[in-house]
């Protein structure tokens, strides 16, 4: 029975222990595997503690999520599963282990189902095809750093219903993994949160994912084809704009919502984009939300609505669309190539520093004027399409950039 196969297991694990393979003791090449068939293991009250390393588990099945969605993840669990009240369900207090085949499931309100304690960040650690499902009416979260500094180590379709990583410093690899609310490094409730180097591919998420907490979010990876839902990719939750995100990493083919990508939900200026983001796109308050962009930046073929992209745009724009409410603060080394920005009440494009470029592009203003600046500034324009003229205290040095002014121009 369950109960008789959660005892069986623990036993195993505290044998495994003692353990000399060969007469050998335990080391990278001289490991013990215990092997978890189907069924259920159900440990209580008990917590299934990884304290040694090179002592692997192996059940059977795959993990995957069948919601395919932001939000909470459906997940399938394995054939083999570890049930418990305990909390958490697993401790993980060891830097080298490997696990596949598992789910992990936590019954206890407000109980996590994983810690992660280990003083070397689980840097060696491979999961592979490993659930962690909260079934708890008041549930915790599926992953946590716990005693750890930090969450090192490889984690391949790795699913929770709940945050996974959550309020942790993450710093190392994600395949198609998908978690809840507070994944990869996030957390809408705690200081704690932010990517440090770590790597995801086709990773989903729900808010407040890959890099967010309630103060200075930082995301510095490397993120490809990963989706996550609003305040996400270095977003703070501090609803006053005295503190900030922060974007120093990569993303290519990612896809957020509001306040993300350097955003922060009170759209202040504290927010700071310095990264590389290409074919990203997002909703308003993103890359950058009114924070800045800095000369470093590279923002190829993106998309965000109103409030993005900087109150103080100083890196590179190029094929970018911001269609709803745009009013970027373009700064001297800033580079405009290639977008279309459209601001259906206002100007769409102001000039905070001394000769920006804008090059081919497509500018269509609501306002009185396409392009405007509080004091006398020059540009430098060639190529671009405005419905609308230039403000008066604005020159463009260059005398025929060929230019188009004209009232039908559209995006």
């Amino acid at each position: 029975n369950a109960q008789a196969n959660g005892a069986s297991l623990l036993n195993a694990y505290a044998a495994a222990k003692l353990m000399t393979p060969g007469g050998n003791p335990l080391s990278a090449t001289n490991r013990v595997l215990i092997i978890v068939s189907d069924g259920e293991y159900d440990i209580g009250a008990n917590v299934l503690t990884l304290d040694t390393d090179y002592i692997d588990l192996l059940g059977h099945g795959r993990c995957r999520d069948l919601a395919v969605t932001t939000g909470s993840p459906v997940v399938k669990l394995p054939n083999s599963v570890v049930k418990g009240t305990g909390n958490p369900v697993v401790a993980l207090n060891a830097t080298d282990v490997y696990v596949q085949g598992i789910g992990f499931v936590q019954s206890t309100d407000s109980a996590d189902v994983m810690s992660v304690d280990d003083a070397g960040n689980a840097a060696s650690v491979r999961f592979i095809d490993v659930g962690f499902v909260t079934t708890a009416a008041t549930p915790g979260e599926g992953v946590v750093m716990g005693g750890a500094a930090q969450i090192d180590g490889y984690w391949e379709q790795c699913h929770s219903n709940r945050g996974l990583f959550n309020a942790a410093v993450f710093s190392g690899r994600c395949v198609k993994c998908h978690g809840g609310d507070g994944s990869f490094g996030g957390s809408s409730t705690t200081s704690v949160g932010s990517v440090v180097g770590g790597i995801f591919w086709e990773c989903w998420a729900g808010s407040g994912s890959f890099g967010a907490n309630t103060q200075n979010a930082t995301y510095n990876g490397y993120a490809e084809r990963c989706i996550a839902d609003e305040n996400s990719f270095g977003s703070s939750f501090d609803g006053t704009g005295t503190y900030g995100g922060t974007f120093e990493g990569t993303a290519i083919d990612c896809n957020a919502q509001w306040d993300s990508f350097a955003g922060d939900t009170g759209r202040g200026s504290a927010s700071s984009f310095s990264g590389e983001a290409t074919r990203c796109t997002a909703a308003a308050g993103a890359f950058g939300g009114r924070g800045s962009v800095e000369s470093s930046a590279k923002l190829i073929d993106c998309e965000a609505e109103e409030e993005s992209f900087g109150s103080s745009m100083s890196g590179l724009m190029r094929g970018c669309i911001s269609d709803r409410g745009t009013d970027i603060g373009l700064a001297g080394t800033g580079e405009v190539i290639g977008c279309t920005l459209i601001n259906s009440s206002a100007c769409p494009l102001t000039i905070v520093g001394s000769t920006p470029k804008i090059a081919r592009s497509t500018i269509i203003s609501g306002g009185v004027v396409a392009i405007d600046a509080a004091s006398a500034l020059n540009i430098k324009m060639f190529y671009t399409a405005l419905n609308k003229s230039i403000g008066v205290n604005v020159t463009n040095v260059i005398g025929n950039g060929y230019n188009v002014v004209d009232v039908d121009v559209t995006a």
